[in-house]
């Protein structure tokens, strides 16, 4: 009985990002699983059988996540053509490599998962010549008629004809992909965590209330300014930590600017490993949770926010509430957020993608138009 999967993705550990924590917990259940799993890495243009991921995994973490990069203006203009024409050039650079190191034949199933976007764009072409089991995860929803062309519209929509299978982890999300794919390819899968490699500080209550946010911040969907602005209208002891990038346009632009007129009440520290990280927040008084302005998305580290076991304050950049972040500075955690996480268990995760990976045959390829 063939066991092997190929999965391919754009990060994985030991970076330190969202992204890379699905995809590792998702690739460590299914080897628990007995399935053999090979793990391609397009960008770094890579491709690990199971024994080198064992390897892999001994690495020590990143510290620092380092994905948003500082560009001279030239760079940016020409970025944002790349983006705006044909959406990301590894779509195309990477091709020649994947087509000629990667047989599809070789494999039960193959997972594509984003973002970015290219790895089920690389993948969708590999599938053209190729009937195996294809599921792509595309939390991130890519193509925006503001930001793109309608030749990256259509890139998307060729892309998804080529799975059989499209994941997101949100009901709300189903809007936005109905419009370019198959409904019946649909599926709703929450982007999985190991629940159980998790150590927890012995709480108690620091002498200044002292809460913390662990994540990025963008100038549009996740500004920071809103609530930075509201935190110097609070005359009263507290330190709010940030666990975020110290590269990049909001960080030169509002952080440094805010950490100084703060005095001493904001602290910026760099991303560490998410051990480390859920190790450090479940010794805060309460954390932020910074929600995004799109409903097609959901901010993945609620999770590991609830695994620390400390209340959270969510707050919006168009709805900044003083008054409830102060009931949150007396220790009065009514209007917290809480968040049933049993569904994102790697456990519960990894048996929906086997559903799919085991499903009769005959009655997937009976109804695919791939």
């Amino acid at each position: 009985m063939n066991k092997k999967i190929l999965m391919v993705c754009a990060t994985f550990y030991p970076m330190n990002n969202p992204r890379a924590v699905q995809c590792t917990s998702l690739y460590k259940e299914l080897s628990k699983r007995g399935y053999e799993v090979t793990l391609c890495l397009p960008m770094q243009r890579k491709i690990y059988c199971p024994g080198e991921v064992t390897e892999l995994l001994k690495e020590p973490g990143l510290q620092e996540k380092a994905f948003i990069k500082n560009y001279s203006k030239a760079k940016k203009i020409i970025s944002g053509f790349v983006c705006y024409f044909i959406g990301q050039k590894s779509i195309y650079l990477d091709y020649p490599w994947m087509k000629s190191n990667i047989n599809l034949k070789d494999y039960k199933a193959v997972i594509a998962i984003a973002a970015p976007f290219y790895p089920i764009a690389l993948t969708a072409r590999l599938l053209k010549k190729n009937h195996i089991r294809a599921i792509c995860d595309n939390g991130d929803p890519f193509y925006n008629p503001k930001q793109h062309s309608i030749f990256v519209k259509r890139l998307q929509i060729n892309s998804f004809k080529q799975f059989d299978y499209i994941n997101f982890p949100i009901e709300d999300a189903r809007k936005y992909y109905i419009q370019y794919a198959d409904p019946k390819k649909l599926t709703v899968i929450p982007q999985g965590r190991d629940f159980e490699d998790v150590t927890l500080k012995e709480y108690k209550k620091n002498d200044i209330p002292t809460c913390a946010y662990a994540g990025c911040f963008f100038e549009d969907i996740r500004n920071p300014e809103p609530f930075l602005n509201m935190l110097l209208t609070v005359d009263r002891p507290f330190k709010v930590i940030f666990y975020t990038e110290t590269t990049g346009d909001v960080y030169e632009k509002i952080l440094k600017d805010y950490q100084k007129k703060l005095e001493g009440k904001l602290e910026i520290r760099r991303f560490v490993p998410r051990k480390e990280c859920i190790y450090e927040l479940s010794g805060m008084d309460f954390l932020i949770n910074y929600q995004n302005m799109s409903s097609v998305q959901a901010p993945s580290k609620l999770i590991d926010y609830t695994l620390s076991k400390r209340p959270i304050y969510s707050v919006r950049q168009d709805k900044v509430d003083r008054n409830t972040f102060e009931e949150f500075l007396d220790g009065n955690y009514q209007k917290q957020t809480i968040v049933d996480i049993s569904q994102y268990d790697i456990r519960n995760v990894a048996e929906k993608y086997i559903d799919l990976i085991e499903r009769d045959e005959m009655l997937l390829y009976g109804e695919s138009n791939r």
